[in-house]
């Protein structure tokens, strides 16, 4: 018998051997072949999906939108300082920002350029929008910068920046941006004094997730007044609608020495679009002390001489 029928005879019993195992097999495969076709088919006909993405209907104030003639406008400052950053154009971009914010937050150029080299850095970025509260002729947008990892080439860059900022006005000419989390600032000048203290409040600068009050602190007597130093609890607060909060940690001493005055910034947590006021400012544990060291060890015997131990409040 030559080679090519022993080939074929192998291949026979083969077959005669595992008929049943191949026939199955091939059912098998014939199914799973013609339900992929199938669903092959019914994938093509569906339709394209939609997705919810709306750069300007507000997450916070739900189906809020922007008004639609300010939309474009708005995505166009923005790109236009997002690519002037990306650039390097620096300068260009700190022009599109409001007075308000420059002020207030950014009082030179330096420090913004600082700020914007610190997030784009070297590398190009990308970015995406999105609209998150709308207050009055304040329209507050989250945006996310990411590393462009097609432009630069690399698979690293899989952090992001994120931050709130603000556009304000009411006319697509006149809006201006506001960044790091900064929405205004207002005047208040409201004050409370007695025999000893004057506090008079100046002003506060509005972020997104806190205000801060710029605070005179003037002693009218001829010994230290003491009002903060992280010995007592709760020194000092506000009252924000239902809740009484204390001031953002750390703030250091605040300690007048006799006939002298200080002007304090004082931060608290305060969510710009939660619906909340702030009512009063707290200062709960004013020590007027015959003497006062600032040492741990003397501490208590100071307390214990003190001239006068109360509390003052501002309405605002």
């Amino acid at each position: 018998m030559n080679y090519r029928a022993k080939i074929q005879l192998k291949i026979r019993d083969f077959y005669q051997k595992y008929k049943l195992i191949i026939f199955i097999v091939l059912i098998i495969w014939t199914c799973i072949f013609v339900i992929n076709r199938f669903l092959g088919n019914q994938n093509n006909n569906l339709l394209t999906p939609k997705t919810t993405y709306d750069p300007h209907v507000s997450v916070m104030n739900t189906n809020k939108e922007v008004p639609e003639k300010l939309q474009q406008p708005i995505q166009t400052i923005i790109d236009t300082y997002f690519n002037h950053c990306n650039n390097g154009e620096f300068q260009k971009a700190y022009d599109l920002i409001s007075e308000e914010c420059k002020s207030n937050y950014f009082t030179s150029y330096k420090l913004f350029e600082n700020y914007a080299k610190e997030i784009f850095g070297n590398t190009k970025k990308i970015y995406n929008i999105q609209s998150y509260s709308n207050l009055d002729n304040t329209y507050i947008y989250k945006i996310k910068i990411l590393e462009d990892i097609l432009a630069n080439g690399t698979t690293t860059g899989y952090g992001y920046y994120e931050e709130k900022i603000t556009i304000k006005g009411d006319d697509s000419n006149n809006l201006k941006i506001n960044i790091g989390n900064f929405v205004s600032k207002e005047n208040i000048n409201i004050f409370a004094e007695d025999e000893y203290l004057k506090i008079e409040v100046l002003g506060k600068t509005v972020k997104y997730d806190s205000e801060i009050y710029n605070v005179k602190f003037t002693n009218k007597s001829e010994y230290p007044i003491v009002l903060a130093n992280n010995k007592e609890e709760f020194e000092i607060g506000i009252y924000i609608g239902d809740q009484t909060r204390a001031i953002n940690l750390p703030i250091g001493n605040i300690t007048l020495s006799p006939n002298s005055t200080q002007i304090r910034n004082l931060e608290f947590t305060k969510f710009v679009d939660d619906g909340k006021k702030s009512d009063v400012l707290i200062f709960n544990a004013i020590r007027v002390l015959q003497s006062y060291s600032g040492e741990s060890s003397k501490y208590e015997q100071e307390i214990n001489n003190a001239i006068k131990l109360y509390s003052l409040t501002l309405n605002m």
